[in-house]
């Protein structure tokens, strides 16, 4: 049988790989199995309602079609379905992600389209759906010995399948050989040691299993010997483990950086409790090998929130570990954060303000960034309890004044362009502190500087009025002044950003290459 599978994105995020799909391309592939991989952006066509481009993405010839599925991109997937069924009524589709196996019931019910639904890690239940299929089998009964498969006719008593991550294979790198991407995406670990209310990956109930530092590196030279890509994303929630183990696993890595006469740099995500004074030598040790990056899951500036989403860190805990990778010249200013829950008050709301202030941040998303509610994670179930759900994942908040202040930011910015514009600094953010250490900056980072201390006091002088002094009608009245002066800055951003991303080319090209290993 022929398969394909599709990452869609539906956010402007022009994602370029998805380890998922290509991971399963991988382990399919070396079972004999015909498996493409297509990555389809919507954002354009679906607000056009221009779907023919896309479907000539779709090869007809194929006889099962996955789709990694996610709040964000399910009414796209719905459409498509509805393309691949008209022209192929036969055809079995399929539908996976660890949003889909958190909300397989909801799904399955919704979707008449979707024939079966994979739970949890897909590589062995597709290759046993797959070998089902080819003996005979109907895809009406294919979950009844499968308890990792939900269907219309099976979805009770299901269960997420958790394979131990060194047991599969890398994911196949095919689509990343034809792009122009900079970068490359690594998956270090299956699981997460956290337990926060708002998220899918532990509710899931995922074991935690992670690859050795010897693994990851024999995949990042192998990456980089194929592509020429030299910046990595490490893509765990998590990527020092709890406990000594975890620590050790980062020196090892490091080391091995240290040791490996190519130049790389890396991003990775932490948690804010795990570091403390104690680890200043192994931070340093970090930066010294090419962690330039590190995106911690801060999430709140107040003990109030950080209880609400079952943090383990205490905002002790948050400016230290801030602190830390500051003290080692990591970058660490692109952190999680969520400004308005359905249990905010204003005085939450303005320490929050307050902690990004202290932070310096000038990332807009962040002073305005709402909760998203995945269905029936621990903060999901609560939020019903409690009577706040008012359909699926959209809420209402608990305290009125709150409500009118994210009603305003809805029908502003989430009506304007800011957000859109903004990816020109997230993506100048990314790049420039990704490489700074590698090439050299000198002509541009104080036009950076100002742009960065422009933003900054553009932020803080109107969310001053808007969260301080709860001045809703001046915020109206100079929202547009506000939003002109934020996207002259970030029409800054996409000069710059052009700037640096030919530096790093002409980096890239000027490089010796027979260092290659």
């Amino acid at each position: 049988m022929k398969v394909q599978l599709f990452s869609v994105d539906a956010l402007g995020h022009n994602i370029l790989e998805s380890l998922g799909i290509e991971r399963i391309k991988a382990f399919l592939n070396n079972n004999n199995v015909n498996v493409r991989t297509s990555y389809i952006n919507l954002v354009l066509n679906y607000t056009m309602n221009e779907f023919t481009e896309v479907a000539n993405k779709i090869d007809f010839s194929c006889d099962i079609f996955g789709f990694s599925i996610y709040h964000s991109n399910r009414k796209e997937i719905i459409k498509l379905i509805e393309i691949i069924k008209e022209k192929k009524p036969n055809a079995i589709i399929c539908l996976g992600s660890k949003y889909a196996s958190l909300c397989y019931e909801n799904l399955i019910n919704e979707m008449a389209l979707v024939d079966f639904i994979i739970l949890g890690d897909g590589e062995t239940t597709f290759l046993y759906a797959i070998n089902y299929l080819e003996n005979g089998g109907e895809v009406c009964n294919i979950a009844e010995n499968n308890v990792y498969i939900a269907t219309k006719k099976n979805y009770t008593d299901r269960e997420v399948c958790s394979l131990d991550i060194n047991t599969l294979p890398w994911p196949d790198r095919s689509n990343l050989k034809t792009t122009s991407s900079l970068f490359a995406y690594v998956c270090d670990m299956h699981g997460c040691n956290g337990n926060c209310s708002f998220c899918g990956l532990r509710h899931a109930k995922m074991k935690l299993t992670c690859r050795t530092a010897d693994d990851l590196m024999q995949e990042l030279i192998h990456i980089y010997n194929t592509t020429g890509i030299r910046i990595f994303y490490f893509t765990s929630g998590s990527f020092e483990i709890p406990g000594k183990r975890g620590k050790e696993r980062i020196e090892a890595l490091c080391k091995l950086l240290l040791e490996y006469p190519v130049k790389f740099s890396l991003r990775c995500y932490l948690r804010a409790e795990n570091f403390d004074d104690s680890d200043k030598e192994l931070l340093l040790l970090m930066k010294k090998s090419g962690f330039s990056y590190v995106f911690i899951g801060i999430e709140a500036g107040n003990e109030f929130d950080l209880k609400v989403f079952n943090k383990r860190a205490v905002m002790e805990d948050n400016y230290k570990v801030l602190s830390l990778m500051n003290d080692a010249n990591i970058y660490a200013s692109d952190f999680g954060f969520i400004m308005f829950n359905p249990y905010s008050t204003m005085d939450n709301i303005v320490e929050n303000f307050n902690f990004l202030l202290s932070q310096r941040s000038c990332y807009l998303s962040k002073y305005v960034s709402d909760l998203k509610i995945i269905l029936n994670t621990a903060i999901y179930k609560r939020i019903k309890e409690d009577n706040l759900i008012i359909k699926d994942d959209i809420y209402k908040f608990l305290h009125s004044d709150v409500n009118e202040v994210s009603e305003f930011i809805k029908e502003k910015f989430y009506k304007s362009d800011l957000f859109k514009n903004e990816l020109f600094f997230n993506e100048l953010c990314e790049l420039y502190f990704m490489i700074k250490d590698m090439v050299a900056m000198d002509d541009l980072n104080e036009e950076i500087q100002d742009v960065f201390n422009n933003l900054l006091s553009l932020l803080q002088e109107y969310f001053t009025d808007l969260y301080v002094t709860k001045d809703i009608q001046k915020c109206d009245e100079n929202f547009k002044a506000f939003e002109n002066a934020m996207n002259l800055e970030y029409s800054k951003c996409q000069m710059l950003l052009y700037r640096v991303r030919k530096k790093y080319i002409h980096y890239m090209n000027t490089a010796p290459r027979d260092n290659m290993v």
